[in-house]
């Protein structure tokens, strides 16, 4: 999804082995919502990925770090309404 995004958009984007080694570095369960100095948060429509958000920590600073949108699940919204709920943890 990322891939599709950043391209469309002419934006880098890592290898899949860097994107593969960041996700598991950020998803290694430690107890806790904020673990590993970041984390990754999807929404779903239909039990399908339709958005998905990166994010960093650093002390009280949350850092946006790669996000995208499945185009496929039309424009409903589903990466705007995720935004709000990081925000809102």
């Amino acid at each position: 999804m990322w891939q599709g995004v950043g391209y469309g958009k002419g934006f880098h984007i890592i290898p899949s082995w860097q994107y593969v080694a960041l996700r598991d570095f950020l998803l290694t369960d430690t107890g806790s919502l904020f673990h590993r100095g970041g984390n990754l948060f999807v929404t779903k429509l239909d039990g399908r990925i339709v958005s998905g958000s990166i994010v960093l920590y650093d002390l009280d600073t949350m850092i946006y770090l790669y996000g995208g949108t499945d185009r496929q699940a039309g424009n409903i919204g589903s990466h705007q309404y995720l935004m709000v709920e990081i925000m809102k943890r």
